[in-house]
């Protein structure tokens, strides 16, 4: 996520480099997945912790409690845990949940990235009609050549206003 923000802010200062265009994309397509992905795990964790009510969590201190129909505080093979049980289907979704949303958040950004990628290279549905023209004129706008011929103009210019001056003193 990092490296997609930096390249992203790289992009954004450098329209007229093709190749920053491309690995946002790329970088963007890549966490987006990895973002995906974890969002969708953090969510299976979250339902099926509480789906079961967090037995699952503390099965192995009480290997007894995976059956739904003996209460809590009862059962066989009750062992010693080297953590405090009652708090740990609190904790685990007070982590679990804000993961959760950051991921998702990431994810969103992440396909926003991509979006923007695409439409700078003007690929797919993401093409803006006059974008393209404009990065093309700005990179002739940009080119040694160009300026050269403008520079030109300028002295030119600068020559005939100072005749005109000298000849109407």
């Amino acid at each position: 996520s990092v490296s997609v923000g930096l390249v992203a802010l790289l992009a954004s200062r450098n329209l007229l480099r093709p190749p920053l265009h491309w690995a946002l994309l790329v970088l963007a397509l890549v966490n987006l997945l990895l973002s995906a992905a974890c969002s969708l795990g953090l969510l299976l964790a979250v339902s099926l912790t509480v789906a079961n009510g967090g037995r699952r969590l503390i099965a192995d201190c009480h290997p007894g409690l995976l059956d739904p129909l003996v209460p809590l505080d009862e059962g066989p093979g009750h062992t010693d845990c080297p953590f405090d049980p009652t708090r740990i289907y609190d904790t685990a979704l007070a982590l679990w949940i804000p993961s959760l949303l950051m991921s998702a958040g990431e994810a969103a950004l992440s396909g926003y990235c991509c979006v923007a990628a695409l439409t700078l290279r003007g690929v797919g549905p993401c093409r803006k009609e006059g974008l393209q023209g404009q990065l093309e004129e700005m990179i002739e706008l940009e080119s040694p050549k160009h300026k050269r011929q403008e520079n030109e103009q300028l002295l030119d210019q600068s020559q005939e206003i100072q005749a005109s001056q000298r000849s109407w003193v």
